[in-house]
């Protein structure tokens, strides 16, 4: 009798064991996808990723079958559906995992999402509908002028009555006399090249836009084709303290050029030796240009 005891208790331990170890697997879900590796971004973290399908912050561990390597990384972006990579990593993290190409075959593992039960669902909806509707109003009851009136209902309506402040007849208002507007002093032809936007004119300005003189030469991190982008980035780029932003503007024909160049450096190989510690230090690419 004992010894069938014991077979039955094995069994349903065994039996626990694999729902158990069944359910383990079925939270984890594992892929293989073809990944990108596109240049770093000074705004994100160098472990956040981009994905076709999986929902922003999921989290999931990218190995790398030649290398023996892993790296956990955090969905940030969402690629298009029609995108040819289902995946995209950053410089910094396909360092990490020893990649040199600029594809490669990763092999990923996440949870997915986890979605709230339907009766949750319901409670949450009929929370928002009974937070819509307006409350209900109670209705007077009406009295016919044969029948007693009780003194709470006489007491309601006698309040209701004080409470209604009398019409009170406003004063008129007066018109307002308009005020005669002076003709401002034409400006002259100095003035107005004087207040011209900024950026407007080939040359090296500050994040203020405030055309400066600078020499030497600078660290061209970024560019781009409209100022208010170029000054944007500028400013992003000064908070970080990564020394002296300027924002160089070159023209080409019918095209204008916003470059958004750091440090002033006297000679071009001072500027090259700042440009891999760049490399090296902020994982930034930089490209040396002589301040205009």
């Amino acid at each position: 009798m004992r010894k069938v005891l014991l077979v039955v208790q094995l069994f349903v331990w065994s039996i626990g064991c694999v729902v158990l170890f069944s359910s383990a697997l079925a939270q984890t879900r594992s892929e293989v996808v073809k990944a990108k590796v596109v240049a770093n971004h000074p705004s994100e973290r160098w472990n956040m990723a981009a994905h076709t399908q999986l929902p922003l912050g999921t989290l999931l561990q990218a190995f790398h079958a030649s290398t023996n390597r892993k790296v956990t990384l955090k969905v940030s972006r969402r690629l298009p559906k029609n995108s040819p990579h289902a995946m995209e990593i950053f410089q910094a993290a396909a360092d990490s995992l020893g990649i040199s190409s600029e594809e490669a075959t990763l092999q990923i593992e996440y949870q997915p999402a986890k979605l709230p039960r339907s009766g949750q669902i319901v409670q949450d909806a009929y929370r928002e509908v009974t937070a819509m509707s307006p409350s209900p109003v109670k209705k007077q009851r009406e009295y016919y002028e044969n029948e007693d009136i009780p003194k709470e209902a006489e007491q309601q309506a006698n309040a209701q009555t004080e409470t209604i402040p009398p019409t009170q007849k406003q004063p008129e208002t007066k018109p307002t006399p308009t005020p005669v507007s002076k003709k401002a002093p034409a400006r002259s032809s100095k003035d107005r090249a004087t207040q011209q936007a900024p950026f407007a004119t080939a040359g090296t300005y500050n994040t203020r836009g405030i055309k400066v003189a600078v020499k030497g030469f600078g660290l061209q991190l970024h560019a781009f084709n409209e100022a208010a982008k170029a000054l944007k980035e500028a400013i992003h780029l000064e908070k970080k303290k990564l020394g002296k932003v300027y924002i160089q503007v070159a023209k080409a024909g019918d095209r204008t050029n916003y470059r958004v160049i750091v440090g002033e450096y006297p000679t071009q190989n001072a500027a090259q030796k700042a440009a891999k510690e760049f490399k090296n230090k902020y994982q930034l690419q930089a490209i040396v240009k002589q301040h205009l």
